[in-house]
């Protein structure tokens, strides 16, 4: 029998949201079967990575909505290190930004495209940009990107 690689989701986030986003999380959940966990982990990484890699720009916040509801995220350290430089970069041009505010933005930058393609691909551009900037760091030696 072999053993299935299980991912180290040591990492856990708790932001407070709009009770929109916790509504398209659980149509998300039953339109596509899948648990909510899965949901928000596969969701958050592919707005993190794909931040991280430049080929997506996290949302703003639309109006100014209560944030009433709370998600709870596990992920890898790698992307919770990931998550750790989008919040250093973007807080150089908005010194107020809160670490909360980056996982909501990336929440509401691929929910919406959770809904409206399915979870299947945001999955594909999760793999995909990962498996570029794995590629990428494997000819820069590591590195993945120049810091300023």
């Amino acid at each position: 029998m072999t053993r299935q690689h299980k991912p180290d989701l040591s990492v856990k986030f708790a932001p407070r949201v709009p009770q929109r986003l916790r509504k398209a999380v659980n149509r998300i959940c039953k339109a596509c079967e899948m648990p909510e966990a899965d949901v928000l982990r596969y969701s958050m990484e592919a707005a993190a990575l794909l931040a991280h890699a430049g080929k997506v720009r996290l949302l703003r916040p639309v109006g100014d909505h209560t944030l009433d509801a709370m998600m709870t995220v596990r992920t890898s350290k790698a992307i919770a290190k990931t998550l750790r430089e989008i919040h250093e970069r973007m807080s150089q041009r908005d010194r107020y930004l809160l670490h909360a505010d980056v996982l909501r933005r990336c929440l509401e930058t691929m929910l919406p495209v959770a809904e409206l393609r399915g979870m299947g691909h945001v999955l594909r551009l999760r793999e995909a940009t990962l498996a570029a900037l794995r590629s990428r760091s494997s000819r820069t030696g590591g590195q993945t990107r120049k810091s300023k």
